[in-house]
């Protein structure tokens, strides 16, 4: 009674005797659904740490590049960057306090190291960027184009884009393990 009060349908509990399964429990189910979406878009836009990403998704489902045959190392890199999942100065400053506009890249010291300027932006990552990356979404890079790049339905830009942070995340920890070592 209370689960179906708290999901505004009281009168179902109240109404039991007149409740048709078929016709009634895809409606409830619906209403859980829709509940779930609801709070977890809420989640979303007041999260400091998925601000690209409520751009890239518009609902709920499994996401495009995952449903396709991409090399799984590929998804692997493409899911760590959807999620931030990652070891960027965007992520690690979270998890030590620096203040966002101090999170600069380690490698430029131009820039904030977000995604963004990871994929689209670092001249460390040029050449690779050249390589795999169509020169539209890097040549005068924007939040748009990355956005765009992220939610491509390109099975070959898919493919590129995972290899591209496969090479920028490697050549990434070679350079900073040498300014450590």
């Amino acid at each position: 009674k209370i689960k179906l009060c708290e999901i505004g349908l009281g009168d179902f509990w109240l109404n039991q005797d007149n409740i048709c399964v078929n016709l009634h429990f895809p409606v409830i189910k619906q209403r859980i659904v829709d509940i779930f979406v609801q709070s977890n878009f809420e989640l979303i836009n007041c999260s400091s740490k998925c601000k690209v990403y409520m751009h890239v998704i518009d609902h709920f489902t499994l996401q495009y590049y995952l449903t396709k045959a991409i090399p799984i190392k590929y998804k692997k890199q493409i899911c760590r960057i959807h999620m931030s999942s990652h070891n960027l100065a965007i992520e690690q400053g979270r998890h030590t306090n620096i203040p966002i506009n101090n999170r600069y890249c380690k490698l430029c010291h131009s820039d904030i190291e977000d995604e963004f300027h990871f994929v689209l932006k670092c001249p460390h990552f040029h050449d690779i960027r050249c390589k795999y990356i169509k020169k539209y979404y890097w040549e005068k890079a924007s939040i748009y184009k990355y956005i765009q790049l992220l939610s491509a339905k390109n099975f070959k830009e898919l493919c590129n884009l995972g290899c591209y942070l496969q090479h920028a995340f490697e050549r990434r920890e070679i350079i900073l393990r040498s300014f450590s070592g």
